[in-house]
Order: structure tokens, then sequence, then C-alpha cells
């Protein structure tokens, strides 16, 4: 993989091959349906997202976890490889894409404390046919602070939704201009 300026990558036909088939398992998992549904799952740091979206989703879903397509790199490719972030980028716009335009089921997580951000992810993907689900997990503020300190010490994977959040926006983000210019 060749950086040719600080927002542009090319990769090598292998490459392209190589993060489509790590890609392809995640999109693969989630039920197509005519009208597929699309699950946010909300809640602060540490506060049981991520355990309520594997357990309550396991079956059926698209798990557009930006998170763990980078682990999903770290462990083909071995930590700190340089291709890690770029590779994890195109694989999630490659998820992105594949479940939406496949009308798969989808279950995401975020912080969800940006109300005009997510006002315009639920109106946009209703208008793509998907019913939304709004999943909040509240726990208390104190007791989920523990729970992160715990999973950054014990959890060599541990990565929070509150730093995986913005890729998996800006992912959705360029699938709906790219959609609205006809580029897909």
């Amino acid at each position: 993989m060749e950086q040719t300026s600080p927002t542009t990558v090319t990769f090598s036909g292998e490459e392209y091959i190589q993060i489509g088939e790590t890609a392809r398992p995640f999109w693969e998992r989630g039920a197509v349906s005519d009208t597929p549904t699309f699950v946010m799952v909300v809640g602060g740091v540490a506060a049981g997202k991520t355990t309520h979206r594997r357990a309550a989703y396991a079956e059926g879903y698209v798990h557009l976890d930006y998170g763990e397509i980078y682990l999903a790199f770290e462990k083909l490719l071995g930590k700190g490889h340089k291709n890690i972030p770029a590779f994890s980028l195109m694989a999630i716009d490659m998820v992105t894409y594949q479940a939406i335009q496949e009308k798969r089921n989808i279950v995401i997580e975020f912080i969800g404390d940006n109300a005009e951000t997510m006002k315009e992810l639920i109106d946009t993907m209703k208008s793509y046919g998907y019913k939304v689900e709004l999943i909040p997990i509240i726990a208390d503020v104190a007791e989920s602070y523990k729970r992160h300190l715990k999973a950054v010490d014990d959890d060599p994977d541990y990565i929070s939704s509150h730093h995986s959040e913005s890729f998996m926006l800006s992912a959705l983000k360029r699938h709906f201009e790219n959609r609205a210019q006809g580029r897909l």
C-alpha cells in the first residue's frame, strides 16, 4: 500500500482482495429483508452497549463496528502494522455499502450524545426502507467508569465506542453522500 497524500491511499489488487475477504464475514452475518431493521444501541462509555449488542443481536445482524474490524486486521497483520488503519477504513466502507445495498439487518452502537446527528441518521435509514429501533442502555456513571478502567487494564483489545463512533458515522455519511450524488 502506498500513501500518495494525506487523504489518498492506493491499494494493490492483492491488498484490496484481502480487505474484502476480511470484511465479507461482517456483512454476511446480517439477514436480508424487504424491511430490514437498523438497531442503534446508545449509552455512555462502559454502560454495557457492546455486551448487549453481542448478546441480543448475535444472529441475523451486521455488526457495524469499526473496532471489531480493526481487531480483525490486527489479528491478520499483527499489532502495529502500518496498514491497519487504512485497511480498516476501507473495510468499514465495504461493510456499510454491502449491508445497506443488500438490505441486511444492521446493529450499531453509539454514545448518542448528538441529537441532530442521531436524528439525521434515523431519518436517512428510514428513507432507505429500514425500520429503526433505538435501544438506550442506562447505567450508573460511577459504576460505568469503574468498568471502563477495568476493561482498559484487563483487555488488551478493548476499544471504547467513544473512540470508534466517529469512524462508523463517517462511513455512513460517505455512503449517504455517494448515494445522493448517484455514485451508488
